[in-house]
């Protein structure tokens, strides 16, 4: 068994993550700039789920400190990006955190529902979506790759367990 996972790891085998960033600028909403942020997906072509949406900077008007993650809100109606070519080609992104009390109430959308949401990034504590940023067709959208594959954090966690496989069996064998 550690021969066939430290055969994985040799082969290169190791979760493999890509980084993109994206970027959008206000048109409809009341508060003028451009939110950017990093959107984590497996590598390769296909459809996936991010693992890590952050917005990295926005408007200080947004009231925001700082970086922040969304992905881990209280409510995330979708979360769908094609990559192809190394390129994100479609995507749609939403995120709520709604939590009790309200003022720490937080949107945030990439390509949602065009139209109705598009994207956007509200005023902190605000509970309209479109307090904030907003392109509500998301014509100012875009993506671009970040930076080259990286393992993913599961990766060392395998990697030590298989270490730790191969120092076992070493002892087990000396002892005998």
């Amino acid at each position: 068994m550690w021969a066939a996972s430290l055969a994985f790891f040799a082969a290169g085998g190791a979760l493999k993550a890509a980084t993109f960033t994206y970027s959008f600028s206000n048109v409809q909403g009341p508060v003028s700039g451009t939110v950017t942020g990093t959107i984590v997906l497996p590598d390769g072509d296909g459809t996936f789920a991010a693992t890590d949406v952050t917005v990295t900077s926005e408007p200080d008007l947004l009231g925001y400190s700082g970086i922040f993650d969304v992905i881990g809100y209280t409510y995330v109606p979708s979360n769908t990006f094609t990559v192809f070519d190394g390129q994100i080609t479609a995507g749609t992104f939403a995120a709520q955190n709604s939590m009790i009390p309200i003022p720490t109430f937080t949107c945030m959308a990439l390509n949602f529902e065009d139209g109705t949401f598009g994207s956007l990034l509200n005023v902190e504590g605000n509970t309209l979506a479109g307090s904030g940023v907003q392109d509500l067709d998301s014509t100012t959208l875009s993506y671009s790759p970040a930076s080259s594959s990286t393992p993913e954090p599961a990766t060392f966690g395998l990697g030590a367990a298989a270490l730790a496989l191969i120092a076992l069996r070493r002892r087990s064998q000396a002892s005998r």
